[in-house]
């Protein structure tokens, strides 16, 4: 990585404040309160303006509420309009958003994976040295002790020195084999603190959660953005009015998430500045530490081993002067003395090296520190350059989506109140089965226009009161049936004239009752009383339906 990105510059060159306005160094210290506390007010700010938000937009709708000329409905084609136009713009700004945390998510995935190989290169490595020690303990250890044993045994041959050279070889044998142990624990030791693995899992239990709830709430927006350009299409006051509402709860937590990403931006960019330094003051523990150090910087042109490379370096010069040893021990044994199990049991102990070296050699390739470095750099860029892109392009969404959203819920707030209502249906009675015609139709005309105007009007001097007593406790009675003599319903020329002639009787006797109190007069035919048969009245025979 050749320098920081302008990113990560952009979030480092904010300003680091504490509660009481005072300056606080830009470095990432988790552990120092005042960094914390600087954090805190950087991302106390979104929260600030969705306060003052809040404030403005309660304001204005109390004002609107207040407003009496809201009963004038307005065709508010303009800001429906702006409105669609600013929906729009939402949902771009909302897709930012989504590629964003698509683009953060793949960073921080790509940094626990190489979080995740250094621990397995690092956790391969410590059972590579145990798998040595355990081969050493199992294998080349018994072979040596039986070979010591079988030495004491020979006696010694015409030449001392012989057998005393043999004796010093099996010495040296022994004590790099113990070395070998020695320096492989050593080497497992310090490796066993390599343990970023509970890092790895929490990072990985946060995105499983972070990545498809913001994918969901992000989504959520794009869809209330939706059903305002349908409310606006439509010209409906209720989907219009239902994303106020919801635009409401939105803007909060649109504001809260953009907190988030500002603080997560402005820490992770100072902890960009320096990683290797954050990574060292994180641990004090002195091998571990020249361990990260080793790791982190990898100078290959520095002389110096790391804390792990040594003992490995000397685990594997002490296998090679064992193998010496045991092979000038073999050929001392082969020229002075005939005794068949010492070259048997020293040719054994010469595999279980060779086999050793071999397993040495692999874990000497684990512990190298170019492997480390190089997965070192990857979660670096991963973090720093991917990553902070990805908050960073959440965070703008956050804010413009913030804007836009407040600006929908102003102007929708503003455009439903003048809406038009929907024309409704006309409201047509139906025909009461017990009223004749005139009657119902009467009464349907009454139920649009009012029962006011069927009343006829009182001349000048006249008392009211009689009208209004004789209009609410007037009725028409329901249909007669039909008379006798009338099976089809139907009725002769004289009953109609009857029928006539009795109804305006009835009519003269209601104008002349107003101006005084008296009982009123029931409308409709036989004085609403139901019709009886009358004793002159013709009984049907059967010839009279033939």
């Amino acid at each position: 990585m050749d320098g920081p990105s302008l990113v990560v510059q952009f979030f480092h060159s904010l300003p680091h404040l504490d509660i009481h306005l005072s300056r606080i160094p830009p470095v990432f210290d988790s552990s120092n309160p005042k960094y914390l506390e600087a954090l805190a007010v950087i991302g106390s700010v979104p929260i600030l303006w969705l306060i003052l938000t809040m404030i403005g937009l309660l304001t204005y709708f109390l004002t609107r509420c207040c407003d009496k000329k809201l009963q004038v409905p307005r065709p508010m084609e303009a800001h429906r309009w702006v409105l669609g136009f600013t929906a729009v713009l939402c949902c771009g700004s909302i897709a930012v958003g989504l590629y964003g945390n698509d683009d953060f998510h793949s960073g921080t995935k790509a940094f626990a994976n190489a979080l995740q190989t250094i621990q397995d290169n690092a956790t391969g490595a410590e059972l590579g040295a145990a798998s040595v020690i355990e081969s050493i303990q199992a294998q080349i250890e018994p072979q040596t002790q039986n070979l010591t044993k079988l030495l004491e045994k020979i006696l010694p041959s015409q030449n001392a020195s012989i057998h005393v050279a043999m004796v010093r070889e099996m010495r040296v044998v022994v004590s790099n084999i113990n070395s070998i142990s020695d320096n492989l624990k050593l080497g497992s030791h310090i490796l066993r603190s390599v343990h970023v693995q509970p890092y790895v899992d929490q990072i990985h239990e946060i995105e499983i959660i972070r990545w498809p709830v913001t994918i969901g709430v992000l989504s959520f927006y794009i869809f209330l953005c939706l059903v305002l350009i349908f409310g606006i299409v439509k010209g409906s006051r209720c989907t219009i009015l239902l994303f106020t509402v919801l635009g409401l709860v939105c803007l909060v937590i649109n504001w809260i998430m953009a907190s988030a990403y500002l603080v997560a931006g402005v820490g992770g960019s100072d902890l960009c500045m320096n990683p290797s330094g954050v990574i060292l003051n994180t641990t004090r523990d002195l091998a571990t530490k020249e361990l990260l150090h080793r790791y982190v910087v990898c100078n290959k042109s520095d002389e110096m081993l790391g804390p792990v490379e040594g003992p490995i370096r000397e685990a594997r010069l002490a296998v090679t002067e064992a193998d010496t040893g045991v092979y000038k021990f073999v050929e001392l044994s082969s020229q002075y003395y005939s005794h068949r199990d010492v070259r048997v049991v020293a040719e054994r102990l010469k595999r279980h090296l060779g086999t050793a070296s071999h397993n040495l050699s692999m874990l000497a390739s684990l512990v190298d520190c170019r492997q480390p470095h190089q997965q070192y750099q990857k979660a670096v860029f991963h973090m720093c350059e991917v990553g902070m892109y990805g908050i960073a392009f959440m965070f703008l969404s956050s804010v413009a989506t913030g804007l836009l959203f407040t600006i929908l819920v102003w102007i929708g707030s503003h455009v439903w109140i003048y809406l038009k209502t929907r024309k409704g249906y006309l409201q047509v009675a139906d025909q009461e089965p017990f009223l004749p015609l005139s009657t119902s139709n009467a009464s349907r005309a009454s139920g649009s226009t009012g029962r006011s105007q069927n009343l006829p009007s009182a001349p000048p001097g006249s008392n009211t009161n009689s009208l209004r007593y004789h209009s609410r406790h007037s009725h028409t009675p329901p249909q007669t049936p039909p008379f006798p003599g009338t099976l089809t319903g139907r009725t002769s020329t004289d009953d109609k004239d009857k029928t006539l002639t009795l109804r305006k009787n009835q009519e003269i006797s209601l104008t002349s009752t107003i101006g005084r109190r008296s009982p009123p007069v029931v409308l409709g035919p036989n004085n609403g009383q139901y019709a009886t048969l009358s004793k002159s009245c013709k009984t049907l025979e059967s010839s009279d339906f033939y």
